[in-house]
């Protein structure tokens, strides 16, 4: 995680630098391939993201995410802060371009996406919801109209928040979701460990339940949105 610092002096080098440290020896292999093939695939499917869809990946660190979609039959291109992570990105995957650069500054035309995933990306998990909201819209402009995004984010409904690290409740999602047009975002839990993402229509509203009635245990935030 990063260094407890506010966001106001966090600046795009001092990130940039913490990951590359990061990088050098580190990796964010938390989960198997299979797994990860199992997220993308329940999530695509009920957004109708279809094969050879071009999709930027924002903080795709040493492109674990990358392979996963390339095995897809995705063009993924992805993007991040740290050479020292598109490094480790191009020797996994040859064939992918990767740009540096920063979410909040995204070195793209507008309209160019199909599809737009951020898994973990550090801009969630370091500003708060007001300030997250910035870069989201940043992001959405790069997708075609129609297009999709999708982020993941920690969240930790015990109340817990280690130092440097912002983990989003229940009250956080919901006021994040209320900064957007009404019906404009879905909300999504995964269970523990990522293990899956259901999108049935009973999940939908578990998971409702749970943001209502939070289970203190971590998990991932799913936030869906379509650019109209």
């Amino acid at each position: 995680m990063l260094p407890a610092t506010s966001h106001a002096h966090k600046t795009q080098y001092s990130v940039r630098k913490y990951y590359d440290a990061f990088y050098v020896d580190q990796d964010f292999h938390h989960y198997s391939q299979k797994v990860y093939h199992r997220f993308f695939r329940q999530l695509f499917s009920k957004y109708n993201i279809r094969a050879s869809s071009l999709i930027l990946d924002i903080g795709c660190g040493t492109g674990v995410q990358i392979e996963t979609m390339v095995n897809m039959g995705m063009q993924p291109v992805g993007v991040d802060v740290s050479r020292v992570g598109l490094t480790k990105s191009s020797s996994r995957n040859k064939q992918t371009p990767f740009v540096l650069g920063d979410a909040a500054r995204l070195p793209f035309y507008n309209d160019t996406f199909d599809a737009i995933i951020s898994f973990g990306c550090s801009e969630m998990n370091t500003i708060a919801p007001e300030q997250a909201i910035q870069w989201v819209h940043e992001a959405i402009s790069k997708l075609k109209t129609g297009g999709t995004m999708f982020i993941t984010s920690s969240i930790d409904f015990s109340g817990r928040q280690p130092s440097g690290w912002y983990m989003w409740k229940s009250s956080a999602i919901q006021y994040f979701v209320s900064l957007f047009p009404t019906n404009s975002v879905d909300v999504w839990l995964t269970l523990p460990k990522l293990a899956t993402v259901h999108t049935s229509l009973l999940f939908r509203k578990l998971t409702n339940v749970l943001l209502r009635f939070p289970i203190p245990i971590a998990r991932t935030v799913v936030f869906v949105m379509k650019k109209q």
